[in-house]
């Protein structure tokens, strides 16, 4: 829901030069970028819940100024682990719930690379060794599984 209402304000507010970046597109293709989007910046909705602009902010966690608030909340750049670790004491909100988007990417990647170690553990180890391995990475996988953050 909170996706579709990001999207009627984002056609509608007159900034149509956005929109370019998605002709061509399919719709389901479309959807899923802008679902994507709406989901990345719970930085911005968490601050402005909080009726701090991007400067106070920025202050707080002890940027140079609102412009790099502004770069984090659009998606221009990622925050650092100080500043992602700063939001979370501000907002009191977990990291994977401000950017729930990056967080699900990092999974998915971590995943696959979980899954590509399995497969190429097992040459030169002894067989505890290797078993050992082996049931951490697939406690892993299962783990990510289990913890599906709300999006």
């Amino acid at each position: 829901m909170y996706a579709v209402a990001r999207f009627d304000v984002f056609v509608f507010s007159g900034r149509g030069d956005k929109l370019n970046k998605y002709a061509g597109m399919s719709t389901r293709a479309r959807n899923r970028q802008l679902m994507s989007n709406a989901i990345a910046i719970y930085l911005r909705t968490y601050r402005k819940r909080s009726g701090l602009t991007q400067r106070e902010v920025a202050r707080v966690l002890g940027l140079e100024s609102g412009q790099a608030v502004s770069r984090y909340e659009r998606l221009d750049r990622s925050p650092n682990l100080e500043t992602v670790f700063g939001c979370q004491v501000l907002f009191d909100v977990l990291p994977h719930e401000l950017y729930p988007g990056l967080y699900q990417k990092v999974e998915n990647l971590t995943r696959q690379r979980i899954h590509t170690l399995v497969n190429y553990i097992g040459e030169g180890f002894d067989e505890g060794a290797l078993t050992y391995k082996r049931d951490v990475l697939i406690q892993a996988i299962d783990r990510i599984g289990s913890r599906r953050p709300s999006l």
